[in-house]
């Protein structure tokens, strides 16, 4: 649904503990109840599949809901505090979107982790979101956003920084006609992938004729059918060896 959305958003994740990495037997939690929290993103930067690679802007930033003193603690990038003229920060790790291809967890190239990333490195986000939506990690610290945590007392206890996601939402902000622009940018996005998706298709139908008409199936050299003369063999008796009762 976020592929193509050109505008800002907000993204509102609910965690629970990790019950891979639980130090406890506390695995029932609901987000915003004890143990469980409600975390964030915003970004004025549209997502992208980035593999490995950071982008983005400062205007971003992490944040947690406190339900029960109806508080937001706002993480911010440390470059948006600073001075523009007077900057020191030159870590610039503000999003990275790096989808999987065999379903690992990590790129083995790389070391790179896969799913959805906020500040940090590629090998350790600040904020990390699995691909499965399980066994997810947020940190209290790193090069590119202040200091803070993200995750409640309970959640950092049980699991070691570890959560799992029990719920997401992702809205887009920015005005309503922000809004309508980005709509149809995924739009002309989605058309674009269902395009080329058809294509393929076609592609592939088309070789596949082509091999036929090329003789690719019925050299004598060919060995793709071969295990079918072998069976006939064996059902008309010129196989002492068969298995048949």
């Amino acid at each position: 649904a976020l592929r193509g959305y050109d505008g800002p958003t907000v993204t509102i994740i609910g965690t629970i503990p990790s019950e891979a990495h639980s130090l406890t037997n506390n695995t029932s939690k609901k987000a915003g109840s004890d143990g469980g929290g409600i975390i964030g993103i915003y970004t004025a930067t549209p997502w992208k599949e980035s593999g490995a690679q950071f982008y983005g802007t400062d205007d971003c930033f992490l944040f947690r809901m406190d339900e029960t003193k109806e508080e937001v603690s706002v993480i911010r990038p440390k470059s948006a505090l600073e001075n523009t003229s007077k900057r020191t920060t030159n870590n610039q790790n503000y999003m990275y979107c790096n989808a999987s291809s065999a379903g690992n967890s990590t790129d083995a190239t790389s070391a790179a982790v896969y799913g959805i990333g906020v500040g940090g490195t590629p090998s350790k986000p600040r904020l990390h979101l699995t691909e499965t939506l399980e066994q997810c990690r947020a940190l209290p610290f790193d090069g590119t956003f202040e200091d803070g945590e993200l995750l409640t007392f309970t959640e950092n206890e049980d699991s070691l920084y570890y959560f799992d996601v029990d719920a997401l939402e992702v809205w887009g902000v920015g005005g309503e006609g922000w809004q309508k622009n980005a709509l149809q940018a995924r739009n002309v996005e989605q058309e674009r992938m269902e395009a080329n998706l058809r294509k393929a298709r076609t592609v592939d139908k088309t070789q596949l004729l082509d091999d036929f008409r090329s003789g690719l199936f019925a050299t004598e050299s060919n060995t793709l059918f071969s295990h079918v003369e072998h069976t006939v063999g064996r059902l008309d008796g010129g196989d002492s060896n068969d298995c048949r009762p």
